[in-house]
C-alpha cells in the first residue's frame, strides 16, 4: 500500500513539474516575442527619427529659421508670411546669403517681376510687362475732375495738386486712369497720324508706341499714372509737349513730387531703358520710399527694379 501511494505521489509530482515547465516555457517565449517586437518597433522608430533628423539637417538647423528655404510642401508652395518681400531689391526676407539667386541685380527679370508684383505701388507696366486681361483696380474721381485714380493713391495726388496751388503753381490734371479700350483708341489715333505722314503701317505703329502705349501696356491702365501740366497750359497749347519742362510748374513738380510718392516716370535720357520718349508731364505713384530713392538718383522705374 505504501509502495502504491509512493508511485502515485511520484506520478503527480512529475506531472506537475511537466505542466509547470510547459506553461513556463510558453510564457517566457511570449515575453521574449513581445520584447523582440518592442525592440524592433523601437529600432524602427529610431530609424525613422534619424531619417527625419537627416532631412531637417539638410535644409536648416532650426525649423523656425526659414531663411532662403523654399518648400513646395508648405501651403501655397511658398514661405510663410512672405508678404514683406523687398520689391526694390527683389530679395526674400532673410535670403541675403543666396549668392544673388533671387536678386534683380543678377539680371533675373522674372525674379524682379515677381518681387515687384508683391507691391502694388511698384507694379511694372511697359511693352514687356503687359497687364493681364483679368486686371482690375478700384478707382475714384479726383476732386474737381471727372478723371479717376487708384483709390489707394488718390489722396496723395489730390494733396500734391492742392499744395502746388497753395505754393503759387496751379496744376491741371489732364488724365488719370484709362480703360484698356480707351487706350486702344488713343493708340490707333496716333498710328493714323503717322500713316498720314507717309509711314508704313509697321513704321507708324512703332513710332506711335513711343508716344502712346499699346493697350494693356500703359500705366494709365494701371490707375497709378497722371498726366499733369500747368493750370493755364491749354491757353497756348493743344497737346502735351516737352516744353512743359520750361514752366515753373514743372520745376515745382520735379522738386516736390517724391514727397507725395510720385516720380517723373519717363526721364530725359532714359528712352533706351523705358522705351518711351521724355515726358515731363507724366507722373507715377510708387510710394514715398521708392519715390525718394528714384528721384534722388535720377533713375527710371526699370532701373530701380534692376531690370
Amino acid at each position: 500500500m505504501l509502495k502504491k501511494c509512493s508511485v502515485v505521489l511520484a506520478a503527480v509530482l512529475i506531472t506537475s513539474l511537466l505542466m509547470t515547465g510547459c506553461f513556463g516555457g510558453d510564457s517566457a517565449s511570449s515575453s521574449m516575442s513581445t520584447a523582440s517586437s518592442t525592440m524592433s518597433g523601437s529600432s524602427s522608430m529610431m530609424d525613422s527619427s534619424l531619417q527625419d533628423s537627416s532631412v531637417m539637417d539638410s535644409s536648416m538647423t532650426d525649423p523656425s529659421d526659414m531663411s532662403g528655404v523654399y518648400d513646395s510642401s508648405l501651403p501655397g508652395g511658398n514661405l510663410p508670411d512672405d508678404s514683406d518681400m523687398t520689391a526694390s531689391s527683389g530679395i526674400l526676407p532673410g535670403d541675403s546669403d543666396m549668392s544673388g539667386a533671387n536678386s534683380v541685380d543678377s539680371g533675373n527679370s522674372e525674379a524682379a517681376s515677381a518681387a515687384a508684383s508683391a507691391s502694388w505701388e511698384l507694379t511694372l507696366v511697359n511693352s514687356g510687362h503687359v497687364l493681364p486681361e483679368s486686371f482690375t483696380v478700384e478707382t475714384r474721381k479726383i476732386s474737381g475732375y471727372e478723371k479717376e485714380f487708384d483709390v489707394r493713391a488718390a489722396d496723395y495726388l489730390e494733396t500734391m495738386m492742392a499744395d502746388a496751388k497753395a505754393a503759387g503753381y496751379p496744376l491741371h490734371l489732364v488724365s488719370g486712369y484709362r480703360s484698356v479700350s480707351y487706350q486702344k483708341g488713343l493708340y490707333q489715333r496716333k498710328v493714323q497720324y503717322y500713316l498720314d505722314q507717309g509711314l508704313t503701317q509697321a513704321e507708324a505703329e512703332a513710332q506711335a508706341a513711343t508716344w502712346v502705349a499699346r493697350p494693356g501696356t500703359s500705366e494709365h491702365n494701371l490707375g497709378l499714372a497722371a498726366d499733369i501740366v500747368s493750370g493755364d497750359w491749354y491757353v497756348g497749347h493743344n497737346d502735351l509737349t516737352q516744353d512743359f519742362e520750361e514752366t515753373p510748374q514743372f520745376q515745382w513738380l520735379y522738386e516736390h513730387c517724391a514727397e507725395y510718392g510720385f516720380v517723373l516716370r519717363y526721364p530725359k535720357g532714359k528712352e533706351d531703358v523705358t522705351g518711351v520718349v521724355y515726358e515731363p508731364w507724366h507722373y507715377r505713384y510708387v510710394g514715398k520710399k521708392a519715390a525718394a530713392e528714384i528721384m534722388k538718383d535720377g533713375l527710371s522705374l526699370e532701373e530701380y527694379l534692376g531690370l
